[in-house]
């Protein structure tokens, strides 16, 4: 269906996990790029939803990434049955392009866990490695590598109607990149935000989050919005859109609000304690977190919060 009140971009939500995340498409009289293809999906039946709004996925001139975690770019694949390219950030081609890209993932996000990863699988690590190898292993398929494209941060790229503007933004992964349709102000984000007043904190549930990273990134989209440069949202899951200025800049506020506070609570935490378990941290900054945030995503940001405080 077409993005409310714009010309160029249609949106396909993920309802009942059809697609494990919103899927994006922007088209203009000269070109067609898909955003995030998720996975799991059927490419006939969602010709066929693409059909209804007047689109052809045979057409697609190019596939864009948000990130390459498997919900959002295991059928980057498709690339080949389309011959088009695949663009995403540098820091994602390793991993997009593995043979075996999400247990590929795991095994860089372990290194980055080191001697905590037990804290959080409570397992060792052989079991661990042959579990996620049972589990993620057959996820998705790799994408040829002469199918992929590098963007450049603040590239602007133009579809002769309009123009879209690459804009790095870590935080959710070190590979995470947001798009901005400039003359419509609307914003792609992937999943460093979450739309909902509730939860108020960046979306922390891998360990290559960066907490530093997402609070510089949540400023940019403040400084855009603020300058009227953006005037909607469109997230990577659940509540897909937000076309509210006052709103968008109240999500960000919570955002930094949040992160600062639990910054705080994390300097306060390490000046009683040299040495810690994660459970303890997560513990100490529960009344900070909403109830809504499940228990695994605190212990990733309690890691994300040591982390940041070079305390791992």
């Amino acid at each position: 269906m077409k993005f409310p009140g714009s010309q160029s971009v249609y949106i396909y939500p993920d309802k009942d996990r059809s697609y494990y995340c919103n899927i994006y498409v922007i088209r203009t009289p000269k070109k067609q790029v898909l955003i995030d293809l998720g996975k799991g999906w059927s490419y006939r039946k969602f010709k066929k939803v693409m059909r209804k709004d007047g689109l052809d996925i045979d057409k697609t001139d190019e596939i864009w990434i948000t990130h390459v975690h498997p919900d959002h770019a295991q059928v980057a694949w498709l690339a080949k049955k389309l011959n088009c390219p695949v663009r995403c950030h540098p820091e994602g081609v390793k991993i997009l392009c593995s043979p075996i890209p999400w247990t590929s993932l795991l095994e860089e996000e372990k290194q980055i866990a080191t001697t905590w990863q037990k804290q959080i699988f409570r397992a060792p690590e052989s079991i661990v490695k042959i579990v996620l190898r049972l589990l993620f292993g057959k996820w998705f398929r790799a994408v040829e590598k002469e199918r992929v494209k590098i963007f450049e941060e603040n590239e602007v790229i133009d579809f002769s109607d309009c123009r879209v503007r690459v804009i790095f933004t870590p935080g959710h992964t070190k590979d995470s990149v947001s798009y901005l349709i400039v003359e419509e102000k609307i914003l792609i984000t992937g999943d460093l935000v979450r739309l909902h007043n509730k939860v108020g904190i960046p979306c922390y549930n891998t360990f290559d989050a960066d907490f530093k990273g997402a609070m510089r990134s949540i400023r940019k989209y403040y400084r855009l919005t603020a300058d009227n440069k953006i005037e909607s949202i469109a997230a990577g899951h659940k509540e897909p859109i937000v076309k509210d200025w006052s709103k968008i800049l109240q999500i960000l506020l919570l955002n930094l609000e949040n992160g600062r506070k639990l910054k705080r609570r994390a300097e306060i935490f390490f000046k009683d304690h040299k040495t810690f378990w994660l459970w303890q941290l997560a513990n100490f900054i529960d009344d900070l977190v909403p109830e809504d945030v499940p228990r695994k995503e605190k212990m990733f940001l309690a890691f994300v919060l040591a982390k940041a405080l070079n305390k791992i």
